[in-house]
């Protein structure tokens, strides 16, 4: 297993536990900033870096979920995937 770990291949359960309290964090910041406007919000955390995926009515909606997650501490970087509808 620590093979594995070096590797890249697995992840100790303090980085699951890093990753799931970033996660958390981002979501509460998004759905703050955005008044719930993206729906069905999902994030995923690799390491520092975040992907937001949702839906939302306006590019404004999405502007804002993503200057919000920016502003998490932790987060390295980001891929915005929500889609506006």
């Amino acid at each position: 297993m620590d093979s594995e770990k070096a590797a890249g291949l697995g992840v100790s359960s303090d980085q699951q536990a890093d990753a799931d309290a970033l996660a958390g964090a981002v979501e509460r910041a998004v759905a703050r900033e955005t008044g719930g406007g993206v729906q069905n919000l999902r994030v995923e955390v690799h390491a520092q870096a975040v992907e937001l995926f949702g839906r939302c009515s306006a590019y404004y909606t999405k502007q804002k979920a993503q200057t919000a997650a920016f502003a998490v501490p932790g987060v390295g970087q980001l891929t915005n995937s929500i889609e506006v509808t």
